[in-house]
């Protein structure tokens, strides 16, 4: 799959790259959960934990996260981080994905 090769050469710097946009964050996140790139699954989880990222991207990533996640014990674990943290959108996000 092209695309899926494509974006795993980019996508753990564009998750990190600090000046990257919300909207594209949103966008990336997206992408590698359509395209199971579980290679980004540690990208995924440091861009949630990242309290300096945009919260809803961070709530998109920790989306994609569920998506991939396996075993469902460190799915567990980031929720409960989620679960915890000051943005509203990542709880909210960590409610409906705890449900």
């Amino acid at each position: 799959m092209p695309a899926a090769v494509a974006l795993d050469g980019i996508i753990k710097a564009l998750l990190s790259f600090p000046d990257t946009g919300e909207t594209l964050l949103i966008a990336a996140t997206e992408a590698v959960a359509r395209l199971q790139q579980t290679s980004a699954i540690a990208a995924l989880r440091n861009l949630v934990e990242n309290t300096a990222a945009p919260a809803t991207a961070r709530a998109a990533a920790l989306r994609s996260f569920a998506q991939l996640s396996e075993p469902k014990a460190e799915l567990e674990s980031l929720l409960s981080v989620a679960a915890r943290d000051p943005a509203e959108a990542l709880r909210l996000e960590a409610s409906k994905l705890s449900a």
